[in-house]
């Protein structure tokens, strides 16, 4: 297992001169996030914001692309990369080529499609994150009303891979002012 983050995605995140959507400024994340700066809170944020088995941490609970599903040991996990190697998954080492998923804690406030159309955005959720009004983050995972399966390589919830997990994850937001 790796022990370094991935080489991470460049994703220029956007903000927009209508002020539908604008970067948080003070760098106080939604939710009380705290991005992880370190493969041990990486993996704390693993157990924190997806569901887990029995919901207490310690193993995160995997969809296969085949429809079947696991548990990994959160402790054996460093980065995203780790999850397709585990899992045969990917296109490296002979991996099957699909992409296994996970499923936050979270319930989501705002419709994809409505924040799309405020924010003029075609395919990407960019802002939607920094929002802590567009959803809500549930501690309990069995409280969570809509779970549903997002794959490792999901555009739409990059950026809250990226708040959550961090470098680890292979997704890092860049602020950058559109004109």
């Amino acid at each position: 297992m790796s022990m370094k983050p991935m080489k991470p995605l460049i994703i220029n995140k956007p903000t927009m001169e209508n002020n539908k959507m604008k970067v948080n400024n003070n760098n106080e994340l939604p939710h009380g996030i705290k991005t992880p700066k370190s493969v041990k809170e990486f993996r704390g944020n693993l157990g924190k914001y997806f569901w887990t088995d029995g919901g207490m941490g310690k193993k995160l609970y995997v969809q296969l692309p085949n429809g079947g599903s696991q548990f990994i040991d959160i402790n054996k996990i460093s980065s995203f990369s780790d999850i397709y190697e585990i899992t045969k998954t990917g296109f490296s080492s002979g991996g099957s080529g699909g992409s296994p998923c996970v499923s936050p804690k979270i319930d989501m406030e705002k419709g994809v499609s409505e924040f799309m159309s405020e924010t003029g955005q075609y395919m990407s959720l960019y802002g939607y994150f920094d929002n802590d009004k567009n959803y809500n983050f549930i501690s309990n995972q069995y409280d969570v009303k809509n779970p549903k399966w997002v794959s490792l390589d999901n555009q739409i919830y990059r950026e809250f891979f990226s708040l959550t997990l961090g470098e680890y994850c292979g997704y890092v937001m860049v602020k950058k002012e559109v004109v």
